[in-house]
């Protein structure tokens, strides 16, 4: 690839991947993941934080029981809170 700083040699990502969005805010990050890598599969993990606690609680998974992906993509706007 030429750039405007010079050469440089890529890598290619793998062709295994999966975008996880957490519901429901990441479901827009996941629109615009699916449009760079479209064979990409799409799987999804709803969680929410206990008021009390502020522990997150899964209560939605729709992870696949077997290995499915090489490269996992978890995309979440909020992920660091």
């Amino acid at each position: 690839i030429k750039t405007p700083m010079g050469d440089h040699e890529g890598a290619k990502v793998s062709d295994s991947i999966a975008i996880i969005p957490i519901l429901r805010a990441g479901l827009s990050m996941a629109d615009g993941m699916l449009e760079l890598m479209p064979n990409a599969g799409v799987h999804h993990i709803g969680m929410y934080r206990a008021k009390d606690s502020l522990l997150p609680i899964q209560y939605y998974n729709r992870l696949p029981k077997n290995k499915v992906c090489d490269v996992a993509y978890i995309v979440d706007p909020c992920i660091a809170t």
